[in-house]
């Protein structure tokens, strides 16, 4: 388990802290599904034998759900505690 994972929410499809995983279901763009699927068939022949779908998958939304967590991490380190509080001090003071 990844240590951005302590501090979430619960969300309707994760409430179960016992559970490590969840379901997922999505209408996909025929293309994007294509694409996966070639690398599907290059890592079977190529590298590991044993990769799905599945896998490919959640390398992908990993990496994207670890991208927006520290984005929004460093959002959080450099934004004031009420960013409206200096707009507010500098109107009164006009």
């Amino acid at each position: 388990m990844h240590d951005h994972m302590n501090g979430l929410p619960n969300f309707s499809r994760s409430r179960n802290d016992a559970l490590t995983e969840t379901d997922l279901r999505a209408k996909t763009p025929k293309f994007i599904v294509d694409v996966i699927d070639a690398e599907l068939a290059h890592r079977v022949r190529t590298t590991d034998p044993k990769a799905s779908r599945n896998g490919i998958i959640n390398e992908i939304l990993l990496a994207w759900a670890n991208e927006q967590w520290h984005r929004a991490t460093m959002t959080l380190k450099i934004a004031p505690i009420n960013p409206y509080a200096g707009e507010s001090n500098e109107e009164e003071q006009a």
